[in-house]
Parts: C-alpha cells; sequence; structure tokens
C-alpha cells in the first residue's frame, strides 16, 4: 500500500474521533525512519484510547495494515503506533508541548490531510 494512503486514512480516523491539531509530515528525503509522521493530540486517556484504535480499525479496512508495533498506551500521555513507513504520534496537549515533535522536523514539508 502506498504510505501516503496510509497516513491519510489514519488522519481521517482521528480526525473522526474529534482529535485536535493533526499534522502530517512528509519525511520522505529527510530521513529512513519513515515515510511520514502523522502528529496527533488527543484531550485525555479515554480520547487517546478511542483515538487509537479507530487508526487501527481503519489503517486495516482502507489499506490491509496493521502496526508493527504499539508502544506508550499504557502510559496514557504519547503512543506511538509503527507501521514501517509512517509512524502515527498520539499526545496529550502537554506531552506534546514539551517535546514539540514537529519542530525538531520544521524543514520538512507538511502534508495536505484534506480532512472533512
Amino acid at each position: 500500500m502506498d504510505s501516503r494512503e496510509t497516513v491519510l486514512a489514519a488522519a481521517q480516523a482521528a480526525y473522526d474521533k474529534k482529535a485536535d491539531d493533526i499534522i502530517g509530515i512528509d519525511l520522505k528525503g529527510y530521513t529512513d525512519v519513515a515515510d511520514y509522521f502523522l502528529i496527533i493530540t488527543a484531550a485525555n486517556n479515554r480520547q487517546m484510547d478511542a483515538v487509537i484504535d479507530e487508526i487501527e480499525d481503519r489503517v486495516y479496512e482502507k489499506c490491509s495494515e496493521k502496526p508493527f508495533s504499539i508502544e506508550g498506551r499504557a502510559q496514557g500521555t504519547w503512543t506511538v503506533m509503527d507501521y514501517g513507513h509512517v509512524v502515527v504520534h498520539v499526545f496529550t496537549p502537554e506531552t506534546r508541548e514539551y517535546y514539540r515533535l514537529e519542530s525538531l522536523w520544521g524543514d520538512a514539508p507538511r502534508v495536505d490531510l484534506d480532512l472533512v
């Protein structure tokens, strides 16, 4: 599956669960870690769980992909879903502000997610 389709499916799933400040970063040509990062804010642990579950279901439904791993879910402040070519970061507001992950990749282009 095309990595762009994966990041778009994950972003729409998060949007549908009312996540905030959803940013896609195109990392092709910047790192070999992944083609895209998707950075998402969930208001609290309950919403974080709902967002993660919806992303997992939607990406599988649309792209037939399951994450290689999901890390940090038990802590409830920053969860990483690793699809290999796409890495999804779901943060609580405080943790996102602290790490400012999108600032680390400030030179990389943003992805037009076209969320509806």
